[in-house]
């Protein structure tokens, strides 16, 4: 969105929401003579997994061109969160046969239950703050510095910030005028 002429404001969402459940009967075996199901030898497996992240930018771009000279600024801020990953899985045997044989309410737990594993994992947070400067003179000699600020639920305690500059310089020699009728050097 173009605030002014030479200022503009952009602002990008994203999200990921993922859920998996599944259900897994084993039957066991059949009995010799009868051919019925024992089902003192069926297993269940319940299985559940979930997480959300999401991600969000906003930025301010100034850009502007002075004769030779051409300068663009940018500041923002970016925020990402990657919630824990959840688990849980039961496996249980002996499972009675009716309708509702993936409940697990008023199951002997110390009998019935062969595993049980449940894990959540830490959530991750990180804001960032970050601008960047840029300078082309006669579009070919080019000038950078950036610098970003980081503040992580991940860095160790009494770290959680920390700064990362960077610089560049370029070139593009190809917009020289001693190159302009090559065929084999472009940007």
């Amino acid at each position: 969105m173009n605030i002014l002429k030479d200022l503009k404001f952009t602002s990008q969402f994203s999200g990921e929401y993922y859920t998996f459940k599944s259900y897994i009967f084993d039957n066991g075996v059949r009995l010799p003579g009868g051919g019925t199901i024992d089902f003192l030898n069926n297993k269940l497996t319940n299985n559940q997994e979930d997480y959300f992240n999401w991600s969000i930018t906003n930025y301010l771009t100034y850009n502007k061109t002075f004769g030779i000279h051409n300068v663009e600024a940018t500041a923002g801020t970016e925020t990402t969160v990657r919630s824990g990953f959840n688990k849980t899985s039961v496996v249980r045997q002996d499972v009675g046969f009716n309708s509702n044989y993936w409940n697990i309410t008023g199951v002997d737990y110390k009998d019935r239950v062969l595993s049980y594993l449940s894990s959540n994992a830490n959530d991750n947070k990180t804001v960032s703050y970050f601008a960047r400067a840029q300078y082309k003179l006669l579009n070919r000699y080019l000038l950078t510095a950036t610098i970003r600020r980081d503040g992580s639920s991940q860095f160790s305690e009494g770290n959680k910030w920390g700064n990362f500059p960077s610089f560049g310089a370029g070139w593009i020699v190809s917009e020289e005028n001693f190159l302009k009728d090559n065929s084999f050097i472009n940007l």
